[in-house]
């Protein structure tokens, strides 16, 4: 019988022989799939948790872009303040003007007032007294009451034409007076009851301060005329 076992081989280095070995097949690698975490699809990915193993992180939706708003402006309070600065000032130069006036040329009425003095005019009349007629009235407007020819006489013998019966005549009611171009301005209702058909008249003042600081009239204009 032939021996088929191959002749043994020397050992390197004194090693004992050793049988040559049939070369080794080297053996295909069978890759290994990765690991897969379970999928639950009820349960919906939660933000802030760790994303599933191979899934892409689940980022938290952005807040919609706003556009930026103006700051809100302070309502400004001056102009208010102004208004009402102008508006007291209209309300004093109102209130203040005429009392003013009033306070420098004294009142329209009482003594001393241009109504006193109108006043004194008709009495004047009444008692046909020259000295009281040139006391409220300037010689200016005693001359043009008597176109130019004024006397105590005249005025004397005018005065005692208003009575009637030894009764005067002649009612006399003021019913407005003011200040006026540095002057005053008395208004009076005045009937002339001396005649039998008596006679009613609306006659304006019109009077001035004289030297002595006295309301004088230096004029007198018919109003209307009422029969």
């Amino acid at each position: 019988m032939v021996d088929q076992h191959p002749p043994l081989q020397p050992g390197p280095h004194g090693m004992p022989p050793y049988a040559p070995q049939p070369p080794v097949q080297p053996q295909p690698v069978q890759q290994q799939p990765f690991p897969q975490p379970p999928q639950n699809p009820a349960v919906p990915p939660q933000y802030g948790a760790p994303p599933a193993y191979g899934a892409a992180p689940q980022l938290p939706p952005t807040a919609p872009h706003l556009p930026p708003t103006a700051p809100k402006r302070r309502r400004r309070v001056w102009p208010w303040i102004l208004a009402l600065v102008l508006l007291l000032v209209v309300v004093a130069a109102a209130v203040g003007i005429p009392l003013a006036i009033s306070a420098l040329n004294g009142p329209t009425r009482g003594a001393g007032s241009p109504a006193a003095a109108v006043q004194g005019f008709d009495r004047a009349f009444e008692k046909a007294d020259c000295a009281a007629l040139k006391k409220v009235t300037s010689s200016a407007f005693r001359s043009d009451l008597y176109n130019g020819d004024f006397s105590c006489a005249a005025f004397e013998s005018d005065a005692k034409s208003y009575r009637v019966d030894d009764t005067y005549a002649y009612s006399f009611s003021v019913v407005g007076s003011r200040f006026v171009d540095g002057g005053a301005e008395v208004t009076v209702d005045e009937v002339d009851s001396s005649s039998t058909d008596p006679d009613s008249y609306t006659n304006v003042y019109r009077l001035t301060k004289n030297a002595a600081g006295a309301w004088v009239i230096t004029e007198v204009g018919d109003a209307g005329e009422q029969n």
